[in-house]
C-alpha cells in the first residue's frame, strides 16, 4: 500500500503547482505576474460606482471572464469550491460556475458544471471555466480546462488538463460538451464565435498527440504513455454542434502562451499571448518574453505575425478590434526598451495600438513602482478605450489602492492619453479581468475580490466573483462626428481632406489632426463644419486622430487612411498623360489610379516597380511633344520602350528625348512631327531601334547618328529629309535593317554601306540618288535592297541587274557574282516582325537539306524547323506567337554553310 501511494517527484511538483494555480495559492501567485500599464497624459474626473456585486460561497469562487449578453445582462465564469452562499455545487470539488446577472447586477440564474471523475490520492480534479462568449442564436459557449475522468492516468501518475467545451441555452441548461487535446496540458484561454455559429478557442497546448498537431516546442518530458512538451499557442475552430473542424500550433521551442482571440472583418482570426523564443512561427523577438500578435485567415494559414516587447518579460493577456479596422493589445511590460518606452517601475500596463496589417502605431505604459497588469480592454461608443486589469502601485498613475491588490480601470482617448484612472476593492487582493460597456455606456468590470471592505460589500469568504459597475463619463459639451478623409486612399506626398461636424460649442476651438507618425496639423477654428487638408507621408494603413479642445472639454474621433508610397516614375506620366489629353486617348485604362503606373495601360515596369517600357501606339494622342512633358519624361530614368507611334503628336521633336540614357527602342513613326532631326539623339548610346518615318521631317542626317553603335534598325522612310547619306553610316556596325526611303536624299550610294556585314535589308528607293553603284555593294547581294526610283541611278537603280551582271557599276563588271549567287543566303521579309509568323526566303541550297534554328535573346532554342530538300527559292515560315518582343536569332544551316539573322520581334 504505501508502495502505491509513492508518487515521482515529477508528479508531485506537478500536483503541487496544480493546487497552487487551482486554490488559494493561485490569485497570489497570479499577482506577482508582470503587468501593462498606459502612458498618461490630461486626467479627467474619474466615474462613481454605481453598483457591485459579491457573488460566492464560503470557500474559494474566483471569476476568470464575462461576457455582456444581447438582453443587456452578463454571463460570469470562473471556478467555484463552494457547495453554499450563491452557489448551488454537486461536491466540493474545483467546478465551472457560470452566474447570470441582469443590468442592474442582479443574481438571474446560476449553474455548476462538473466532469465525472475518481477520487484518486485524495487529489479532487479541477475544472476551471476561462473564458465565455454568447452565439449569435442567443446560446452560450463556455471553455475551460478539466482534468476530470479519464485524464487522470494511474500507471504514469500524471494529472493533465485538457480543453473543455459546454454549450448552453441561455437559461443556462446544457445543450452538448466536448473534450478536446492530448496526453499533457492543453489549457484554453479565450473563446469567440462566427456569424455561422462555428466557434474558435484558443489557448496553450503542451501536447504533441490526439487532437493536437504540428507543435513546435521541443520534448520536456515523455514516456511509453505520455509526453510534456514546451508550449504553443492552440487555437481549435469547432463547428456549432462541437465537431473539430481544424487545429493550428503556432510558436517557437520554448514556452509561448496563448491568451485572447478575436475574429477580424474578413473573416480572419488574431491571437494574443506571450513568447519566449524567436524561432518557428516567430520573427522580430526581442528577450526574454515578448507579446505575441498573430493574423490568421479563416482556414488557420498564418497570414502574419508580429513579436513586440523588449529585453526584459513583456506579454499581452488580451485584444479588442477597433472600429478603424485595426487592433489595441492590453498585458504587461516590465522592459524599458525595444518597443517599450514609459514603464513606471516593475511591471506595468501595457496597452499597444496596432494596424489592420500587424504595424505598432503606439504605446503606452500606465503604473506605479508595483506590479500592474492589464487583462481586459473594450472600446466605447466614442472611439476611447477602458481597460482594466489589477494593480499593487499606489503612486505613478495609480491613486486611491485601497490595500494588497485592488481592480484598476483606466479610460484611454483614441491616442492612447490617459483620461481617467479608478482604482476599486478593499484591503485584501481584488483583480479585474474582464470588462464591457453597458447599454447606457457605464463600464461594467467583473474579477475577484478577497475583500470585505472598502468598495466591495456582501462578500461570502475565500475568493468571490466580484462585479462593478461604474457611471458613463460620456457626457461632454463637444460632439464630433462624421470625420472622414476624402481620398480614403491616398499617395504619399499628396494632401487629404479631412472633414468633420464640430457641436455643442460656441467658442473658438484648437484642433490638432495627426497620425502618431509625423503628419500633424494644428490650429484653430471656428466653424462648425472642420474642414483641413494634409499632405500625408510614409506608407500603409494610418490612423488620423482629430482632437477639438475648447475650454477645458475636448473630443476625438479617428479615421483611416491607407497611405501608399509613391513610385518614381508617377508624376512624369501624370503630366504626360495630362499634356497630351490623356481622357480623350482611345485606351487609358487604370491611367491616374493608384500610386504607381505599374499595371496603367502601356506601361511595363521591372520586378523594382520602375517604368522600363511606355508603348501607346495607336492611341489617338494628340498635341505638340513639347520640350517640358519629356523633360518631365526623362524621370523615367530606366526607361528602355518608348513607342508613341501612329497618334496625332505634332511639333519638333524634342531634344531633351536624348535624357532618357536607357532608352533601346524608340517609335515616333505615324505621327505629324516636323523640324529637323535632333542631333542630340546621338547621345542615346544603348538605343537600337529609331523610327520616325511617315512624319514630316526636313533637313539632313545629322553626322552623329553614326556614333548610335548599338543600332540594329534605322526608319527615316517617308519624311522629306534631304542632302547625302552619310557616309559615317559605316560605323554602325551592329545595323541590320535601313529605311531612307521616300525621302528628298541626294548624291551617291556610299561605297561604304557595303561594310556593313550585318546589313539585311536597305531601303534607298525614291530619293534623288545619282551616279554609279560602286563595286563594293556586291557584299549586298543576296539580302533585301532596294534602290528604284532614283532616275539619277544607272537603270532607275536596278539593282537585281547589278548583282546578275554588273550593270551601272563603277568600273567592270562585278567578278564572282554568280559565285556569291550561289553561296547561302536568307533574308527575312518584314523585319521587325509584327504578328504572328517569321517569314525567311532562303537562296543558295537547291536540293539540300536545310535547318532553321530560331533563340531568344538567352540562347534559348524557340521554335525550329527541317527542311529535306529545298527549293531555289525556299520560303519557310515559323511561328512567333507568344514569344516575348526583342532581338532573336535565327540560324539557316545547309550542308557546309550557315547563316545567322537577327530579328526583331515587335508587339
Amino acid at each position: 500500500m504505501l508502495h502505491s501511494l509513492r508518487l515521482s517527484a515529477t508528479l508531485c511538483q506537478r500536483i503541487l503547482g496544480r493546487l497552487a494555480h487551482s486554490r488559494i495559492g493561485l490569485v497570489y501567485l497570479f499577482l506577482l505576474i508582470l503587468a501593462l500599464s498606459l502612458n498618461q497624459s490630461a486626467v479627467a474626473q474619474a466615474p462613481t460606482l454605481l453598483w457591485q456585486k459579491a457573488l460566492g460561497g464560503s470557500s474559494d469562487d474566483f471569476s476568470s471572464a464575462m461576457t455582456k449578453t444581447a438582453d443587456g445582462g452578463y454571463i460570469l465564469v470562473g471556478y467555484t469550491y463552494s457547495t453554499d452562499g450563491d452557489v448551488t455545487n454537486v461536491d466540493n470539488s474545483q467546478n465551472f460556475w457560470v452566474v447570470k446577472l441582469n443590468g442592474s447586477g442582479q443574481l438571474v440564474w446560476q449553474k455548476t458544471f462538473a466532469r465525472p471523475y475518481i477520487n484518486f490520492l485524495f487529489m479532487y480534479p479541477n475544472d476551471w471555466a476561462r473564458a465565455v462568449t454568447e452565439t449569435p442564436d442567443g446560446n452560450i459557449v463556455v471553455v475551460g480546462s478539466t482534468t476530470s475522468s479519464t485524464y487522470i492516468d494511474y500507471n504514469n501518475e500524471t494529472i493533465n488538463e485538457d480543453y473543455w467545451v459546454i454549450k448552453l441555452d441561455g437559461s443556462g441548461n446544457l445543450l452538448w460538451q466536448k473534450t478536446l487535446g492530448g496526453t499533457s496540458d492543453d489549457t484554453p484561454s479565450s473563446v469567440t464565435t462566427t456569424a455561422d455559429g462555428s466557434i474558435i478557442i484558443g489557448g496553450t497546448t503542451h501536447s504533441n498527440d490526439g487532437d493536437v498537431s504540428g507543435t513546435h516546442g521541443s520534448a520536456v518530458l515523455t514516456s511509453e504513455y505520455w509526453s510534456f512538451w514546451f508550449g504553443d499557442y492552440w487555437i481549435v475552430k469547432l463547428d456549432g454542434s462541437g465537431n473539430l473542424l481544424w487545429q493550428k500550433t503556432l510558436g517557437g521551442t520554448d514556452e509561448d502562451q496563448g491568451n485572447a482571440i478575436t475574429t477580424t472583418s474578413d473573416g480572419g482570426i488574431v491571437v494574443v499571448g506571450y513568447v519566449s523564443t524567436g524561432d518557428g512561427d516567430i520573427t522580430g523577438f526581442h528577450g526574454v518574453n515578448d507579446a505575441w500578435v498573430v493574423k490568421l485567415s479563416g482556414t488557420g494559414q498564418l497570414l502574419w505575425q508580429k513579436a513586440l516587447g523588449g529585453s526584459d518579460s513583456d506579454g499581452a493577456d488580451n485584444i479588442t478590434k477597433t472600429a478603424d479596422g485595426g487592433y489595441v493589445v492590453v498585458g504587461y511590460a516590465i522592459s524599458t526598451d525595444g518597443d517599450v518606452s514609459g514603464n513606471h517601475g516593475d511591471s506595468d500596463f501595457w496597452i499597444t495600438k496596432l494596424s489592420g496589417t500587424g504595424q505598432l502605431l503606439w504605446q503606452k505604459a500606465f503604473g506605479g513602482s508595483g506590479n500592474d497588469r492589464a487583462s481586459a480592454v473594450t472600446q466605447t461608443t466614442n472611439g476611447d478605450y477602458a481597460v482594466t486589469g489589477f494593480t499593487q502601485s499606489s503612486n505613478g498613475d495609480v491613486a486611491g489602492n485601497h490595500g494588497s491588490g485592488d481592480f484598476w480601470v483606466i479610460r484611454l482617448d483614441g491616442t492612447g492619453q490617459l483620461r481617467w484612472q479608478k482604482a476599486l476593492g478593499g484591503s485584501n487582493a481584488d483583480g479585474g479581468n474582464a470588462i464591457a460597456i453597458s447599454e447606457d455606456g457605464g463600464i461594467v468590470v467583473a474579477g475577484y475580490t478577497r475583500s470585505s471592505d472598502g468598495d466591495v460589500s456582501g462578500y461570502h469568504g475565500g475568493y468571490d466573483y466580484w462585479a462593478v459597475k461604474l457611471s458613463s463619463t460620456l457626457s461632454q459639451t463637444i460632439t464630433l462626428t462624421n470625420f472622414t478623409a476624402n481620398p480614403s486612399t491616398s499617395c504619399a506626398g499628396y494632401p487629404v481632406q479631412f472633414t468633420a461636424n464640430v457641436g455643442n460649442i460656441s467658442a473658438p476651438y484648437s484642433y490638432t489632426l495627426s497620425n502618431g507618425k509625423g503628419n500633424i496639423l494644428t490650429g484653430m477654428a471656428t466653424t462648425a463644419t472642420f474642414s483641413q487638408s494634409l499632405t500625408v507621408n510614409g506608407s500603409g494603413a494610418q490612423t488620423f486622430t482629430l482632437t477639438i479642445t475648447s475650454s477645458g472639454a475636448s473630443a476625438s474621433a479617428a479615421t483611416p487612411v491607407q497611405v501608399n508610397a509613391t513610385n518614381p516614375d508617377y508624376q512624369p506620366l501624370v503630366d504626360f498623360y495630362n499634356d497630351t489629353h490623356g481622357s480623350t486617348w482611345d485606351n487609358h485604362t487604370n491611367w491616374l489610379s493608384g500610386c504607381s503606373p505599374c499595371g496603367w495601360y502601356g506601361v511595363t515596369c521591372n520586378p523594382s516597380g520602375r517604368v522600363i517600357a511606355l508603348q501607346l501606339p495607336n492611341n489617338h494622342l494628340n498635341n505638340q511633344l513639347s520640350h517640358s512633358q519629356l523633360t518631365s519624361l526623362a524621370a523615367l530614368t530606366k526607361l528602355r520602350v518608348l513607342n508613341l507611334s501612329k497618334n496625332q503628336l505634332n511639333g519638333p521633336i524634342p531634344p531633351s528625348i536624348a535624357t532618357l540614357s536607357e532608352l533601346q527602342l524608340l517609335y515616333l513613326n505615324g505621327n505629324s512631327f516636323s523640324g529637323t532631326l535632333p542631333a542630340s539623339l546621338s547621345a542615346l548610346s544603348q538605343l537600337q531601334l529609331l523610327d520616325v518615318s511617315n512624319n514630316q521631317l526636313t533637313g539632313s542626317i545629322p553626322n552623329g547618328y553614326s556614333m548610335l553603335s548599338q543600332l540594329k534598325a534605322l526608319y527615316l522612310s517617308k519624311n522629306q529629309l534631304t542632302g547625302a547619306i552619310p557616309a559615317s553610316f559605316s560605323q554602325l556596325s551592329s545595323l541590320v535593317l535601313l529605311y531612307l526611303n521616300n525621302n528628298k536624299f541626294t548624291g551617291s550610294i556610299p561605297a561604304s554601306l557595303a561594310s556593313l556585314t550585318n546589313l539585311q535589308q536597305l531601303f534607298l528607293n525614291n530619293n534623288k540618288l545619282s551616279g554609279c553603284l560602286p563595286n563594293s555593294l556586291s557584299a549586298l547581294c543576296g539580302r533585301t535592297v532596294d534602290i528604284s526610283g532614283n532616275t539619277g541611278l544607272p537603270g532607275g537603280g536596278n539593282f537585281a541587274a547589278f548583282c546578275s551582271n554588273g550593270s551601272g557599276s563603277c568600273g567592270n563588271a562585278r567578278e564572282g557574282a554568280l559565285e556569291e549567287l550561289v553561296s547561302l543566303r536568307a533574308v527575312i521579309q518584314g523585319n521587325p516582325v509584327v504578328g504572328s509568323e517569321l517569314v525567311v526566303d532562303i537562296w543558295g541550297a537547291k536540293g539540300q537539306p536545310l535547318l532553321l534554328q530560331l533563340r531568344d535573346g538567352s540562347g534559348k532554342l524557340v521554335g525550329e524547323r527541317q527542311v529535306e530538300q529545298a527549293a531555289e527559292v525556299e520560303r519557310q515560315r515559323l511561328s512567333v506567337s507568344g514569344i516575348s518582343a526583342g532581338v532573336l536569332l535565327l540560324r539557316v544551316s545547309s550542308l557546309n554553310q550557315a547563316q545567322t539573322l537577327k530579328v526583331f520581334k515587335s508587339q
